[in-house]
């Protein structure tokens, strides 16, 4: 028996709160995916990278299946950075679930 414009209000104030609520549960599957997926592409960039480091010629005139390496080392980061997104920070998995749901319950 709320008004409309009251209830958007209240919502709008818990969605914060509902958000790390949320994150506390990820994945196990996903997240140990991904971090395998990250290590193997940062091994992978950290290796281009040295390449660059010694001789940056090496990055336009190796080719691999028709492609330099720099491509790859643009593949690979794009991998390393969606991989590492996909990984939950250490803070996010040990919040208290019963303090968070206080916290949107309160509005």
């Amino acid at each position: 028996n709320e008004l409309p414009h009251i209830f958007e209000r209240r919502l709008n104030l818990s969605y914060e709160h509902a958000d790390r609520f949320v994150k506390r549960f990820h994945r196990p599957a996903v997240s140990v995916i991904a971090r395998c997926l990250s290590f193997i592409s940062g091994a992978f960039v950290g290796v281009l990278l040295i390449l660059t480091l010694l001789d940056d010629s090496y990055m336009f005139w190796i080719t691999l299946y028709d492609r330099n390496l720099l491509w790859y080392l643009g593949i690979f980061s794009t991998i390393f950075a969606v991989t590492r997104s996909l990984v939950p920070a250490p803070l996010e998995s040990n919040l208290d679930g019963d303090e968070l749901m206080a916290r949107v319950a309160e509005h």
